[in-house]
């Protein structure tokens, strides 16, 4: 396995997901831009962090940004990481 699969999602992400990751982790650090997650996706706050969520259960463990699993659990409680 190279380094590059390694690091590798589990399963390929979509632009949509990707774009939804990118958010959050520029918005991570400053309480999750939650006004602009609307304006942005066109969805509700909720189901912005169930699909953030899903997404960070699609990325391999070892490859989570802790300060990203970190921002997400504070701003969407229910969230829990699947081993």
């Amino acid at each position: 396995m190279t380094a590059d699969e390694r690091r590798a999602p589990r399963t390929p992400l979509n632009t949509v997901d990707a774009a939804i990751l990118e958010f959050a982790e520029r918005w991570a650090p400053f309480g999750g831009g939650h006004e602009f997650i609307f304006p942005e996706f066109g969805i509700r706050i909720d189901e912005f962090y169930d699909r953030l969520g899903h997404i960070l259960n699609q990325i391999d463990p070892q490859h989570r940004r802790s300060a990203l699993t970190d921002a997400v659990r504070r701003n969407y409680p229910f969230w829990r990481p699947t081993p």
